[in-house]
């Protein structure tokens, strides 16, 4: 379907520049990313997004280019790798889709209007419009006060199986996304399929299935972060015990004058420095 020009501008402008405003917080870029490269993305998002629209006459056949550019533009503009700019390209597409779905067919049932009724009619779209836009600026204020990030995935010592996971989050993101478009789809381009009471009632269970699933794929990203975090934070107390324990060996040898043991012990260290089993940081050179 075509969308209006007052769509376009009440709903796409804004959404975009959101959406390069929820990635960028979440991605933690805050010190290393200027504001500037946010407007930026954002620009671009909605240029690209029309562009697309009116190419491919219509938003379901612009989805897969709009997620593949977003993610591009993250990715340079944002000075991320490519696992932080596709998971946090997705998360974003998913969050913004959740609630735009969500609260699109909430109205169109309310109403009792079909998709090209409720685009038709400019009140609702200025209506749907500004209350979208509260819920967004909401969400994104919330994220940035808790400072909830995935800022984790752009260290370079995550560990193999951290990896593996992160790359199953990943398609589980991309199928959740899937399943929000084409749910949402289904159900506001058919809205006199839910004139049954049985049908309305398997909607309504396909839409809160949905959502649970997709909030508890968005979660689990969140949340490795924490696992990360908490790991890395047990491992440097194992390491400090272990460094007083091997202080106070050596200080004992000292003690008793056992020079040979002395000399073996601390060669042994230098053996396990120069073969990466300890790892010396230089934090003046950082």
């Amino acid at each position: 379907m075509k969308t209006s020009l007052v769509e376009f501008i009440a709903i796409s402008v804004p959404e975009q520049l959101m959406m390069a405003l929820f990635a960028w917080v979440i991605l933690g870029k805050k010190e290393t990313a200027k504001f500037r490269n946010v407007l930026f993305v954002g620009l671009v998002a909605v240029l690209v997004f029309r562009v697309l629209q009116i190419l491919l006459k219509g938003y379901i056949y612009a989805i897969v280019p709009q997620v593949l550019i977003f993610a591009a533009l993250i990715y340079f503009l944002y000075r991320v790798n490519v696992i932080e700019s596709v998971v946090s390209c997705l998360v974003t597409m998913i969050i913004f889709a959740a609630i735009q779905g969500a609260m699109f067919n909430v109205l169109c049932m309310w109403t009792g209007l079909t998709e090209a009724e409720f685009k038709g009619d400019n009140l609702y779209l200025l209506f749907f419009a500004v209350q979208y836009l509260i819920v967004i600026s909401a969400i994104v204020y919330v994220i940035y006060r808790l400072d909830i990030n995935i800022r984790y995935l752009g260290k370079k010592n995550v560990k193999k199986h951290y990896v593996s996971r992160i790359r199953f989050l990943v398609l589980q993101l991309i199928f959740a996304f899937l399943q929000l478009i084409i749910i949402y789809t289904i159900v506001v381009r058919n809205i006199e399929f839910l004139n049954s009471q049985e049908n309305l009632t398997l909607v309504f269970l396909a839409v809160v299935i949905t959502i649970t699933f997709t909030a508890l794929v968005v979660k689990s990203v969140i949340k490795m972060g924490e696992h990360i975090k908490r790991e890395e934070e047990q491992k440097r107390q194992y390491d400090g015990r272990e460094i007083i324990q091997n202080i106070n060996y050596l200080h004992s040898l000292v003690e008793e004058k056992k020079y040979d043991e002395l000399k073996s012990a601390l060669e042994s260290i230098k053996d396990d420095i120069n073969s990466g089993m300890v790892r010396i940081t230089n934090k003046a050179n950082k």
